[in-house]
């Protein structure tokens, strides 16, 4: 079955990004929302053992704000 995906996803990567979009989204909707919800619930817990373990630090919203306006102009 690995391979059958593999090759799934190379021939998706032959599409214009407007079609590999609507086949994203289309995937996505098909998602159960259990399992969305976990997926969400477990990143929100791997974030939260980075920033307990000091791996990860804070930082001001308005410096995050300031960053990401910089990188985008």
């Amino acid at each position: 079955m690995f391979r059958d995906v593999e090759r799934l996803i190379e021939a998706g990567m032959e599409l214009t990004p407007e079609d590999r979009l609507e086949v994203a989204e289309k995937l996505l909707e098909s998602v159960p929302d259990d399992l969305i919800s976990q997926a969400w619930i477990d990143e929100a817990e791997h974030r939260r053992a980075e920033w307990d373990s000091g791996l990860v630090q804070g930082i001001e919203a308005d410096e995050a704000i300031r960053q990401l306006r910089e990188i985008t102009s």
